[in-house]
């Protein structure tokens, strides 16, 4: 995906295919580390909050490896929701 504008709404708007129906994004999450082989956690994830929280990681991300990697988190669409407290 490229992104027009270095915005979270512009993330979501590039994966909104993949976001199954009455689902919508909860957080999003990144990491300047490659994922282990073994699929343990890994110690330096961050919750992207904001676009200038995108801006850094994405400038930190692009010099340690390609393609970035981002995970999404996902609720249902019920009711007001509030977002997951801050790490």
């Amino acid at each position: 995906m490229v992104l027009k504008h270095v915005t979270i709404v512009e993330v979501i708007k590039g994966m909104k295919d993949r976001i199954p129906t009455g689902k919508h994004v909860w957080a999003i999450y990144g990491t300047i580390t490659k994922p282990n082989a073994d699929g343990s956690e890994l110690d330096d994830i961050t919750r992207i909050i904001s676009d200038e929280y995108l801006t850094n990681f994405l400038a930190a991300a692009n010099r340690v490896f390609r393609p970035i990697i981002v995970q999404v988190e996902l609720i249902r669409a019920i009711g007001v929701q509030t977002p997951p407290p801050d790490k």
